[in-house]
């Protein structure tokens, strides 16, 4: 796989999945307080791979060889809200105007039906001001391991419409 930008200040990182990557600042999302055990890693590039999809990378720029597989936890689990404080929102510049991506960290598997999903700790990010953080959720509430394999299939099955990024936030803490 390989990503290429052109144009004023690019950014260069050799990664260990997918080479040399040359990108632009304006793509990369800044988590100013890492991710929980990855406190160093603060920027990230949100990566596309046709061959995981729907899942995505989150590599990342200060860490080269780090990098996780993600998903929107929306794509399998249309209920799915976060109690949010005005902390994390306001850490992420969020405006409700603003659109928010969700994502999940997940543990992929040759097997499918045993791939999880962190929903437990989901990062939040604010596409306008490309300002992310990680909510740390209740984990008798929310599953550290949930099963993905299941509930995407069923919800590709369904009539029902996925839930837009807006639902997700306004859920008060």
């Amino acid at each position: 796989m390989s990503r290429s930008t052109h144009g004023a200040n690019p950014v260069i990182i050799k990664t260990r999945l997918f080479g040399e990557l040359d990108l632009q600042e304006e793509e990369v999302v800044d988590i100013p307080g890492g991710l929980l055990g990855f406190e160093g890693s603060t920027r990230f590039l949100i990566m596309d791979d046709e061959g995981i999809a729907p899942f995505r990378w989150l590599q990342s720029v200060d860490t080269p060889e780090l990098a996780f597989a993600a998903i929107n936890p929306l794509l399998f689990r249309h209920d799915y809200r976060i109690p949010v404080t005005r902390e994390l929102l306001s850490l992420i510049g969020h405006e409700p105007e603003h659109d928010v991506l969700i994502l999940a960290i997940a543990v992929l598997s040759r097997d499918p039906r045993h791939i999880t999903a962190n929903l437990a700790g989901p990062i939040v990010v604010n596409a306008q001001t490309m300002t992310g953080a990680q909510a740390i959720l209740d984990t008798r509430r929310f599953d550290t391991r949930a099963p993905v394999y299941d509930d995407l299939m069923a919800a590709a099955k369904s009539e029902a419409p996925a839930a837009r990024p807006k639902d997700v936030l306004l859920v008060p803490a």
